[in-house]
C-alpha cells in the first residue's frame, strides 16, 4: 500500500512500482487527481488469487484507480494459490518488471 499511495501521489519522484499483495491496517491513500507525470508511470499489481479476500481486493482496487490516473498497468492474479508469498515466477519476471519501469532493456542471463 505504501509503495502504491507514495508513488502515484509523487509521480515526478518515482517512475512506478510493483505491488505485491497490498495489506495494511490503514486505508488505502493514493493519488485522486491525474497529472500528466502519471502517463509515464509503469506498475504491476500481483497478488495470490486465493489469499486473504482483503489483499485481492486492495490489489484489484490499486489496479483500477492506477489505471484511472493515467499509469500503465499490469495486474495479475496467480490462480491456485492461498499463501501470502512471491510469486511463484518472480525471480523471473522481476528483471522484466523493473525494467519496464525504468525503461530499460532487461538483462538476459
Amino acid at each position: 500500500m505504501v509503495a502504491a499511495d507514495l508513488c502515484s501521489r509523487y509521480p515526478d519522484s518515482y517512475a512506478g512500482a510493483i505491488i505485491m499483495s497490498p495489506g495494511g491496517m490503514t486505508n488505502p491513500h493514493p493519488a485522486t487527481t491525474p497529472v500528466l507525470l502519471h502517463k509515464n508511470q509503469s506498475f504491476w499489481v500481483v497478488c495470490m488469487a486465493d489469499e486473504h479476500p482483503g489483499n485481492v481486493e486492495l490489489t484489484r482496487f490499486y489496479a483500477k484507480h492506477l489505471k484511472a490516473l493515467g499509469t500503465q498497468v499490469t495486474k495479475i492474479e496467480y490462480p491456485g494459490i492461498k499463501e501470502h508469498t512471491r510469486p511463484p515466477d518472480f525471480k523471473e519476471r522481476f528483471p522484466e518488471w523493473i525494467a519496464a519501469i525504468l525503461k530499460i532493456e532487461a538483462k538476459k542471463d
